[in-house]
C-alpha cells in the first residue's frame, strides 16, 4: 500500500509511487515530483493528483522513495 502520483501537463502524464500513505501536494515528496516531471518533460506548471492507500505494485511508475535517495 502506498500512494500514486499522477503528474500531468497539457498533453503528456507521469506516474510516481511512494510507500507513504498519507500525502499532500505540499509534502516535499510530491514536490519533489512536480519538480522531476517539470524538469524532465519542460512543462513550467503542471498539475498533481494523489490517491491514497492504494495498492502500488500494480503499476509500472517512477519510485519516489528510490529518486529521493539519489
Amino acid at each position: 500500500m502506498g500512494s500514486l502520483l499522477t503528474v500531468k501537463g497539457k498533453h503528456q502524464e507521469m506516474l510516481y509511487v511512494t510507500s507513504l500513505n498519507r500525502l499532500a501536494l505540499d509534502d516535499e515528496l510530491c514536490i519533489f515530483a512536480i519538480a522531476d516531471f517539470s524538469q524532465k518533460k519542460g512543462v513550467p506548471y503542471p498539475n498533481c493528483e494523489i490517491r491514497q492507500k492504494v495498492d502500488i505494485s500494480k503499476y509500472e511508475a517512477v519510485n519516489l522513495d528510490e529518486l529521493a535517495k539519489n
